[in-house]
């Protein structure tokens, strides 16, 4: 593919456009090899996630159901039963941490009763 001479004759040569063109090439390199890199990263992030739900999917088959629902096919408010669950748990985990500090107590009382006897 040759261009005629009248083409580029008249042409300048410009020493700033070819250091500008230089550095972009060098920066675009760099962004490239960044981009590569992301690439990547994804591609093994997907390859184990698509394991992680393989087995997933076994063990739910192993546990005798063919596959889980989707949230939307479960009936009833998903979403308010998952707030509702979410606040029990909370409660439950308030009401743990308060029967750890009583038996805390009770063992010292019962420390001081054995000590002091």
């Amino acid at each position: 593919m040759e261009l005629p001479v009248e083409a580029y004759a008249s042409i300048l040569f410009d020493e700033a456009e070819l250091e500008f063109a230089e550095s972009e090439i060098i920066r675009l390199q760099s962004v490239l090899k960044i981009k590569e890199s992301d690439r990547e990263d994804a591609s093994r992030k997907e390859a184990s996630a698509g394991t992680a739900l393989a087995n997933a999917l076994e063990e739910v088959k192993r546990l005798g159901a063919e596959s889980p629902l989707a949230a939307q096919e479960i009936k009833g408010y998903f979403a308010a039963r998952r707030k509702q669950n979410r606040q029990q748990i909370n409660e439950l985990e308030a009401a743990i941490n308060s029967i750890y500090r009583e038996l805390s107590r009770y063992i010292r009382v019962r420390e001081n009763i054995d000590t002091n006897g």
